[in-house]
């Protein structure tokens, strides 16, 4: 049994991206809800890209709310983006990526 792959946000773009220079050139030109909308369809080079463009904010995002040590933000940092793995196609294309993303680091 094969699992079903969510689909993507309606009317969001979707590439496919096979290799991995097609990968790091397409990634680099598509909006964060084209890369949330490819994550929900299981391309985790889109994951990537989105990691690559927001780590860093969701990285300060957390350690300002929880003053904890670098490596306890660290964790977290990597907790948040599993749950954009998980829940990318839950993405209503309402508010900038970006808010969604620190709501999400916010509630992990």
């Amino acid at each position: 049994m094969s699992a079903s792959r969510p689909t993507p946000a309606l009317g969001a773009k979707v590439i496919p991206l096979r290799r991995p220079e097609e990968r790091r050139l397409a990634t680099s030109e598509l909006t964060d809800e084209a890369l949330l909308a490819a994550c929900g369809v299981g391309d985790n080079a889109a994951l990537g890209a989105l990691f690559d463009r927001h780590h860093e904010a969701v990285h300060r995002l957390l350690a300002r709310l929880l003053r904890s040590e670098p490596g306890a933000v660290d964790d977290l940092v990597q907790t948040t983006f599993m749950e954009v793995w998980r829940s990318a196609n839950k993405y209503n294309g309402t508010g900038a990526v970006r808010s969604w993303l620190f709501g999400i680091a916010a509630s992990t």
